[in-house]
């Protein structure tokens, strides 16, 4: 079974990449609300990075005598938090990244056609 066989094949219609502008009222009101909605969304991210540094910087700039129990500075007290979430990350990763694998293989090989219809977002090809 090779991948352009079927109603779903790679490389069907006329998508060429190009961006198009929007033309009807409800496209533009689409993309207007998407556009702002994305831009609040980093202004709301650079706000709460900015209070953070704001609010941290005493203790980024502390002598490592002021910080912890045994004045070893803030990188012996961070390092223990870093690798907790560094490791539960690699972790997730691990998990998540054959099971997705799994999944899109078993779909676009395996399933029966009627399970394809109801997962696939792409359109037959006509």
């Amino acid at each position: 079974m090779s991948i352009n066989s079927g109603p779903y094949q790679v490389g069907v219609g006329t998508d060429t990449g190009e961006r198009r502008t929007p033309t009807s009222p409800g496209d533009r009101i689409f993309a207007g609300l998407s556009t702002g909605a994305g831009l609040a969304i980093l202004t709301v991210l650079a706000g709460v990075a900015a209070f953070l540094i704001v609010k941290a910087w005493p203790a980024i700039t502390a002598p490592g005598s002021e910080i912890g129990d045994e004045g070893n500075g803030l990188v012996a007290y961070i390092w223990p938090l870093l690798f907790g979430t560094v490791l539960a990350a690699t972790i997730a990763i691990a998990i998540a990244l054959p099971l997705a694998v799994a999944v899109a293989l078993f779909i676009s090989f395996f399933a029966p056609p009627k399970l394809v219809q109801v997962t696939s977002t792409r359109r037959p090809a006509s």
